[in-house]
C-alpha cells in the first residue's frame, strides 16, 4: 500500500514532468539555446553580470525581453560613439581644439559625454552629445558661478559670434550624416551667459580664463586702432 501511494502521488507526477520538459525542449529546445547564447553575447558586450534563465516557457519570454533591451541599448551607445566621433571631427576641422572632457552619466543611467572646446578670448565651447547635441558657450572659470551684468554682455556677443559660425558647424555635421534636429544651441541672450567651471573636467591643455576687463581693453584697443587706420 505504501508503495503504491508513493508511485502514484510521487513518482507518476514527477515522471509526467519529465514528459512535459522533454516534450516542450523537443519543441523550444533550439530557441531557448540560441536565445541564452545571444543573451550572454549581449551580456559580455555592455560588461554586464550574467543571470542564470533555467529552461521553460518563462525563460523564453524573459530572453527575448532581456535581448531586445540590451539591442536598444547598444544601438543607442553606438549612436552616441557616432555622434561624438562627427562632433569631434567638426569641432577640428571648424578649428576649435579640445580643452578637455567629462563622462556623465544622466538620470536614466545613460552615459554621455560632455567636451570642452577652446573659442578664443578666455571662452569656451561646451558640447553635450547625449540623444541631443548641445552646444553653449561661455566664459572660463575656476569655479561655480554666475556672469555679473558686465560679464553677461561681453559673454552675450560672444555668444552672438559663435551663432555666426554654427551654420558652417551645422552644414559638416549633415554632410556627415548627423540629423540636424538633434542639435541644439542656446541663444545668445544674457540670460544663457554662463561661466564654465574648468575644474569639471579631465583639462588637457592650460587655458586662458575669461577676464571682463581684459576683453573690454582690448576691445578698446582695437576701437583706437580702426580710428587711426581711417
Amino acid at each position: 500500500d505504501f508503495l503504491e501511494n508513493f508511485y502514484a502521488i510521487t513518482i507518476m507526477p514527477f515522471a509526467e514532468k519529465c514528459r512535459a520538459y522533454n516534450a516542450l525542449y523537443e519543441e523550444s529546445g533550439v530557441e531557448y539555446e540560441t536565445l541564452l547564447t545571444t543573451y550572454e553575447y549581449l551580456k559580455k558586450e555592455l560588461s554586464e553580470e550574467i543571470e542564470e534563465f533555467p529552461f521553460s516557457k518563462e525563460a523564453i519570454t524573459q530572453l527575448n525581453t532581456e535581448i531586445a533591451s540590451m539591442q536598444a541599448r547598444i544601438q543607442r551607445k553606438a549612436e552616441r560613439a557616432f555622434i561624438q566621433d562627427a562632433v569631434n571631427q567638426t569641432m577640428t576641422e571648424m578649428g576649435y581644439s579640445v580643452l578637455g572632457r567629462k563622462s556623465v552619466v544622466n538620470r536614466r543611467g545613460h552615459r554621455f559625454q560632455k567636451e570642452l572646446y577652446d573659442f578664443g578670448a578666455g571662452c569656451g565651447i561646451n558640447v553635450i552629445c547625449d540623444e541631443q547635441i548641445t552646444m553653449e558657450l561661455g566664459g572660463l572659470g575656476r569655479e561655480d558661478r554666475v556672469p555679473d551684468e558686465v560679464e553677461s554682455h561681453i559673454l552675450t556677443e560672444q555668444m552672438a559670434g559663435f551663432c555666426n559660425s554654427y551654420k558652417g558647424i551645422e552644414q559638416k555635421l549633415k554632410e556627415l550624416g548627423v540629423a540636424i534636429e538633434r542639435v541644439s544651441i542656446l541663444p545668445p541672450e544674457p540670460m544663457y551667459a554662463q561661466i564654465i567651471n574648468t575644474n569639471d573636467y579631465d583639462m588637457e591643455h592650460s587655458v586662458e580664463y575669461f577676464d571682463a576687463v581684459r576683453h573690454q581693453n582690448i576691445t578698446v584697443s582695437k576701437k583706437y586702432l580702426q580710428r587711426d587706420g581711417d
